[in-house]
């Protein structure tokens, strides 16, 4: 069993302990996503396959809606 010691810093909000991507991340994790799309993966298989939410990938498929429209 591991023996870890823990110190107790204090209470906040749950967005302090989220990891903040980078734009370069978030550009990359784009890219992928799109690349998968366009080779007919479903959402649900990219979701699982990057491991990321299934909301990230709806996210830049409306994306892509959005720039095919303008």
């Amino acid at each position: 069993m591991l023996d870890r010691q823990y110190e107790f810093v204090g209470y906040s909000h749950e967005h302090d302990h989220l990891r903040n991507n980078s734009d370069q991340e978030r550009e990359l994790r784009h890219n992928q996503i799109t690349e998968l799309l366009e080779k007919g993966v479903s959402q649900r298989q990219i979701s699982k396959k990057l491991n990321v939410g299934l909301t990230t990938v709806n996210r830049v498929v409306q994306m892509m809606g959005e720039d095919i429209n303008q």
